[in-house]
C-alpha cells in the first residue's frame, strides 16, 4: 500500500523545520526591551555635558563626584536587585551573581579603570572645545567596539549591518566636520575627545564581558565604580583641581550628573548590553551625540549647519535601520 504524501514522519520533519526557522527568525531580531533601555540611557547621559559645564569644581574632580555621589544610590538599589533581567539566564540558580568572584575582579577593575580614563579625558575635553565636538568625537567608540567585538566576542557582521555602520560613520563625520578645530585649545579638546572614544569603547567591551558572565547591571556599576572613583580622586589631587564649591548650582549639577546620568543613564545602558550584541549596542549609543547637539543649540547657541543637519538625518536613518535588521551573531563569552 502506497504511503500518503504527507506521512507522520514527513509532517514531523516539516514541523521541526518550521519551528527551527521561526526560532531562528526570532533570535535574529533585536531585543525590544534592550533597545528601549539603550535609547533611554543614551537620552539620560546626553545631559551629562550640561551638568559638567555647570559644575565649578575641576573636570576630573567633577568626574570623581559623579562616582562618589552615585555610590550610595547604587548600593541601595543593589539590595533590591535579586530578580534576573537577562532573557537567557545561563546560571543554574536563576540568579545573577551580585558580588564579583576572585576570577572576575580583574574585569571589574579593568572596567573601572577604563571608565575613569574615559570620564577624565571627556570632562577635560568638554571645557576645551564645544559640547557638540566633545560628545561627537567621543562617540567614535563604535569603531573600537566593533573591532573588539570581532576579535574578542567573534561577532560576525552581516553585510547589511556593515553597510549601516558605514552609514553611521558617514553621518557622524558630517556632523563633526563642520565644527572640528584645527588649532589651539579646541584642537587639544578634540584630541582628548578622540582618546575618550578609545577608553569608552574599551569600557563597553568590559561591560559586555561582565554581562555575558551574567552579572547584574547595578552590580557592575557599583563594583567597577570603586576603582573609578579612587583613580579619579587621585587624578584630581595630582592635577591640583578645585575640589569644593559653595555654590548650590554646582552641587545640584553634580547630583544630577551622579543620579540621572550615571545611575539612571549608565544603568540602562549596562542593562541593554546584556540583551544586545556589543556592536549593535554601541552603534545605538550614537543617538547621544545627536541629542547633545540639540541641547547645545538650545542652551549655548551652538547652531547646526546644512551638512550637520544632513549628517543628523543619515545617522538617525542608520540607527532606525539597525534596530529592524538581523543582529550580529557571536559567542556569548570570549575565549
Amino acid at each position: 500500500m502506497m504511503q500518503p504524501p504527507f506521512s507522520g514522519a514527513t509532517c514531523s520533519r516539516d514541523v521541526l523545520l518550521m519551528n527551527s526557522t521561526v526560532n531562528s527568525m526570532k533570535a535574529s531580531k533585536p531585543d525590544v526591551t534592550g533597545l528601549i533601555a539603550l535609547f533611554g540611557g543614551a537620552a539620560a547621559i546626553s545631559l551629562a555635558p550640561l551638568f559638567v559645564r555647570m559644575s565649578e569644581t575641576g573636570p576630573t574632580a567633577t568626574a570623581f563626584y559623579r562616582l562618589l555621589l552615585a555610590q550610595p544610590a547604587l548600593w541601595i538599589l543593589l539590595q533590591f536587585s535579586r530578580v534576573p533581567d537577562h532573557p537567557q539566564n545561563s546560571r543554574s540558580s536563576g540568579d545573577h551573581p551580585l558580588r564579583p568572584s576572585i576570577k572576575s575582579w580583574p574585569w571589574f577593575g579593568l572596567a573601572g579603570a577604563m571608565f575613569a580614563f574615559d570620564m577624565g579625558f571627556w570632562h577635560e575635553s568638554i571645557h576645551m572645545t564645544s559640547i557638540a565636538n566633545s560628545t561627537l568625537i567621543a562617540n567614535a567608540a563604535p569603531f573600537f567596539v566593533i573591532l573588539g567585538a570581532r576579535i574578542f566576542f567573534h561577532e560576525r557582521m552581516p553585510p547589511r549591518f556593515l553597510l549601516l555602520v558605514a552609514m553611521a560613520i558617514i553621518g557622524t563625520a558630517l556632523l563633526v566636520q563642520a565644527s572640528i578645530s584645527t588649532s589651539g585649545l579646541r584642537l587639544k579638546g578634540d584630541i582628548f575627545a578622540l582618546i575618550t572614544a578609545f577608553f569608552y569603547g574599551s569600557y563597553q567591551l568590559c561591560v559586555k564581558y561582565l554581562r555575558n558572565r551574567n552579572f547584574h547591571p547595578i552590580s557592575i556599576l557599583a563594583y567597577s565604580g570603586i576603582p573609578s572613583m579612587i583613580l579619579l580622586g587621585i587624578g584630581a589631587v595630582l592635577l591640583g583641581e578645585k575640589l569644593s564649591s559653595n555654590q548650590s548650582q554646582t552641587w545640584l549639577a553634580l547630583s544630577g550628573l551622579a543620579l540621572f546620568s550615571h545611575v539612571g543613564g549608565q544603568g540602562l545602558i549596562v542593562f541593554a548590553f546584556g540583551r544586545l550584541p556589543a556592536s549593535m549596542a554601541s552603534l545605538g549609543l550614537l543617538l547621544q551625540p545627536l541629542l547633545v547637539i540639540l541641547l547645545g543649540w538650545g542652551f549655548y547657541g551652538e547652531k547646526l549647519g546644512l551638512w550637520q543637519i544632513i549628517g543628523a538625518i543619515v545617522l538617525m536613518a542608520s540607527l532606525y535601520l539597525a534596530t529592524i535588521s538581523p543582529a550580529p551573531r557571536g559567542r556569548s563569552i570570549p575565549d
